[in-house]
């Protein structure tokens, strides 16, 4: 069994997590899960204590996630449907053919 323990480094934030960070720094937990589930435990408490200090800490927490792409505003990941895997393979194969087409042609007129 592996010794190593966890950090706030290495532990993300969840539900129960972001209902502590509620409590200690005055934001809702909804507006904290938006804006961080999912990022280090570490990182979480850094961003709060900055947000706490600022007028609106909820509305900071926010705009800090959009500007970061963090939490609920991070970019997400889409499944490619099986016509645009291949359309996409084709597409590849098509650019290699052409550049082996040229390859070849250009070492014909070395010489």
């Amino acid at each position: 069994m592996d010794n190593i323990a966890a950090t706030t480094s290495h532990i993300k934030v969840d539900t129960r997590f972001a209902g502590l960070l509620s409590e200690d720094f005055g934001i809702s937990k909804p507006k904290i899960l938006s804006a961080l589930e999912g990022e280090s435990q570490k990182q979480a408490i850094e961003v709060c204590q900055w947000a706490a200090r600022t007028d609106e800490p909820g509305k900071a927490l926010l705009n800090w996630a959009k500007k970061h792409g963090k939490g609920g505003y991070a970019p997400r990941r889409r499944e490619w449907t099986p016509d645009e895997v291949e359309a996409s393979r084709a597409a590849i194969y098509s650019m290699m053919d052409r550049k082996a087409a040229n390859y070849q042609g250009s070492s014909a007129n070395v010489g």
